[in-house]
């Protein structure tokens, strides 16, 4: 049986509840709007895969617990807060209603509340980065922002170009999602002291496992086994992920014009049935258990340890949700 998420992330379970307790303390307000928008965004099954990719990459940096070094948690929850901010925004976005079980903040309260909350979440984590973690970190997490909000707008601007291939779909995934994991991880190390190299290392661990963590959303998607937010959301709204391009490169004649047709009208039951019947479900789970070997390879030069091992326990998690949406598909 695979390790839950939980086992696998013992050994910073400790850290992780001081990150939550800094997220909370830092949303904490009294004006009442501010605290229910707050208990609604730090509600549901938070994975905290972010912050705990942080502390462990530190960690593993050095085979250690770091110790003495105030800008570990602060660095983890501002991270954590960056990706709140984006999920706020991208429901809106999707026009989403359920994210982690529960109504999305811009489903309960409109998408301007929504919207303006997202903004409030960057606010308080580059707050956060400034006051505890230093400029060069502050400075580092701004880019990192930056290149997932272009990444985003790459995304937006292919809506239903069917003409993407595989090559520019990574890049775009690169920057909106796997930009921030690779932070999490480089960064993460850099404040446990690790030297520059290994948390290059560490970084581009962190990259692999982006590309990796998003192909298996996307096959998520696909194969409708994320129960815990909107299905089928990227046919439906036009979003050009890697499952419908292997699908297209596949697919000849009558099929492949089918599936063209049935994404740009947004029939979501022809779609999934034509991506499923063309094998590009599983050559996509195959691509995304690729990406995060590849990235757990990256760690066999560094020590042994928990952290290491927890490492690569992620990258398994993701790989075993990518398998599951076959027996789901």
């Amino acid at each position: 049986m695979n390790p839950t998420l939980g086992e696998i992330l013992r050994p910073v379970s400790a850290d992780l509840e001081c990150v939550e307790e800094t997220i909370r303390a830092r949303l904490d307000s009294a004006a009442e709007r501010l605290g229910e928008l707050a208990r609604r965004c730090l509600g549901g099954a938070a994975k905290r895969i972010r912050p705990a990719l942080a502390l462990l990459s530190g960690e593993a940096a050095q085979a250690a617990p770091a110790a003495g070094d105030g800008a570990r948690i602060p660095f983890a929850a501002s991270a954590e807060l960056i990706h709140l901010a984006t999920l706020a925004h991208d429901d809106v976005i999707d026009d989403a209603a359920v994210r982690r079980g529960a109504a999305t903040l811009n489903a309960a309260w409109g998408n301007s509340v929504a919207v303006l909350y997202g903004d409030y979440l960057l606010a308080r984590a580059f707050e956060l980065l400034s006051e505890r973690c230093g400029a060069e970190l502050l400075t580092a997490m701004v880019r990192v922002t930056r290149e997932v909000c272009e990444g985003e707008l790459r995304q937006l601007r292919r809506r239903y170009d069917i003409s993407m291939r595989a090559a520019e779909y990574r890049e775009t995934v690169t920057m909106k999602t796997a930009s921030l994991f690779a932070a999490c991880c480089r960064l993460g190390a850099l404040t446990a002291g690790a030297p520059a190299p290994l948390a290059e290392r560490l970084g581009q661990f962190g990259i692999g496992f982006g590309i990796g963590f998003q192909i298996a959303d996307d096959c998520a998607d696909i194969a409708g086994t994320d129960t815990a937010k909107d299905r089928f959301k990227d046919i439906a709204g036009g979003r050009v992920t890697l499952p419908l391009i292997r699908a297209l490169e596949t697919l000849r004649g009558e099929h492949r014009e089918r599936l063209a047709f049935c994404f740009r009208e947004g029939n979501v039951a022809s779609s999934r049935r034509e991506i499923i019947l063309s094998g590009a479900l599983e050559t996509s789970v195959r691509e995304a258990e690729k990406a995060l070997g590849d990235a757990a390879s990256l760690l066999v030069p560094l020590p042994d340890s928990p952290a290491r091992r927890a490492l690569r326990g992620l990258a398994g998690f993701v790989a075993a949700r990518a398998r599951d949406c076959l027996a789901a598909g």
